[in-house]
């Protein structure tokens, strides 16, 4: 059948205001049973739309008409189609945007026409445009997204104001990836270094570090250490780091008797210091030291510059030297397991039942190393977060001199406050702008 066999008026473009009633009417050859539709969908019956028929003429009656209503209407049967449009005139609905927070997903659909709504920034654009869309979708909005929007009806448009606030919002699955990373920092740490000190007291660090030179830098070319904390470590340097000398082991000309006494009795009267200290005034003498003309060997005649250092501590300046209060969570455990008295640190999570030292710093560089090399985007779910709170608040607690329950308690309160699933916190704007 075609549409002149069934059609014998169509319906034609109805054009109205806002709260009046849209009548679209045809008529058909015969009785035949005709179905109205809104684009793709069927329209039902409800307390504004309704439609009847009486001698082969159809009519849907649209009550009320508001923006919602406008678009394309057809009326259907045995596969033929007549189609018509409503036109709503008047004054577009002002668009009201509420202030978003930096990083949330922005979808904006009005109800009301969406299939002829265009959005533009900046500027309403004429003729055919790439970039137009009929929803407005902005992913992990920035401060760069502020700005005019316009939203398009055919030749009308209406002017949407967006802002963006200086806040972050959070899921509740960030904020339990932060609260660890902050028990971790802040409670955590304190107390690996508290073990430390008592190890290696901050009075001989200085001279267990220099001591322990080659099986540091042995870790450090293994990447156990990593060149941040290389200089830590490296806050005296040894001379000829300086360029001021070479090693001993490479004056092969010089007997290790005769090298080992000249060492000897420079260490004990003073002539120089092996070791240097920073941010500390220096003073230096240079001399030459004169051949033995008489020899022919290398072993009994040297010659060359002689370098005497000294340096002058005071009771306010005593040098830039090795703290453990510089180092982080991995150095301090690099070194525990490492160096003499080692601390048996493992790598997997001991048993719960085991609560000794070595099990409870074990447990702090398990979570730590989990948390470094979290695969989830930063984000924890409750079931992983409440299990590794807890284990590394008794960790923490058992590892302390002083109860530190209270103090872990209140570093989740800190965020863990806010009772709904989202929740924002202060951004610094220029951060993010500069």
């Amino acid at each position: 059948m075609t549409f002149a066999d069934l059609f014998v008026k169509r319906i034609k473009d109805v054009s109205c205001t806002v709260g009046q009633t849209a009548v679209f009417k045809c008529q058909v050859r015969v009785n035949v049973q005709l179905t109205w539709y809104y684009y793709n969908t069927k329209v039902k019956r409800s307390k504004r739309f309704d439609f009847f028929s009486e001698d082969n003429v159809h009519e849907l009656k649209i009550t009320d008409v508001t923006f919602e209503d406008r678009g394309n209407y057809s009326s259907k049967a045995n596969n033929v189609e007549c189609k018509a449009s409503l036109i709503v005139e008047g004054n577009l609905p002002e668009i009201h945007l509420k202030p978003f927070c930096f990083g949330e997903n922005i979808v904006l659909q009005p109800t009301y026409d969406a299939y002829a709504l265009e959005w533009y920034k900046d500027e309403p654009k004429n003729g055919p445009d790439d970039n137009r869309s009929k929803i407005l979708e902005i992913k992990s909005a920035s401060f760069e997204n502020e700005g005019i929007y316009f939203a398009k009806f055919d030749h009308r448009v209406i002017t949407v104001e967006m802002h963006i606030l200086d806040q972050v919002l959070l899921t509740k699955e960030d904020a339990n990836y932060l609260l660890i990373v902050n028990l971790i920092l802040r409670r955590a740490l304190p107390a690996v270094r508290h073990i430390f000190d008592k190890e290696f007291h901050p009075s001989k660090l200085y001279d267990i570090i220099i001591q322990n030179k080659v099986k540091l830098n042995d870790l450090k070319r293994k990447r156990h250490i990593n060149l941040r904390q290389w200089n830590l470590l490296s806050k005296t340097k040894i001379l000829h780091e300086h360029g001021l000398s070479i090693p001993y082991d490479q004056v092969l000309e010089v007997s290790a008797k005769l090298r080992d006494a000249a060492v000897s009795k420079y260490m004990e009267e003073g002539v120089f210091q092996t070791f240097m200290r920073k941010r500390l005034f220096t003073k230096a003498a240079i001399d030459n030291i004169d051949p033995n003309p008489t020899t022919t060997t290398a072993i009994t005649s040297f010659q060359g510059t002689s370098i005497s250092l000294s340096q002058y501590p005071s009771a306010e300046n005593t040098g830039e030297t090795i703290s453990s209060k510089n180092f982080d969570l991995r150095l301090l455990i690099c070194i525990l397991r490492n160096i003499e008295p080692r601390i048996n640190v493992i790598d997997d999570l001991p048993e719960p039942s085991n609560r000794s030292v070595e099990a409870n710093l074990s447990r702090i560089k398990y979570f730590r190393n989990t948390i470094a090399h979290n695969l989830d985007h930063g984000r924890l779910l409750d079931k992983q977060f409440h299990t590794i709170w807890e284990d590394l608040r008794t960790s923490i607690t058992e590892l302390s001199t002083i109860p530190t329950n209270e103090k872990v308690n209140k570093v989740g309160q800190e965020i863990t406050g806010c009772t709904s699933d989202y929740f924002a916190t202060t951004l610094t704007r220029k951060k993010y702008i500069n």
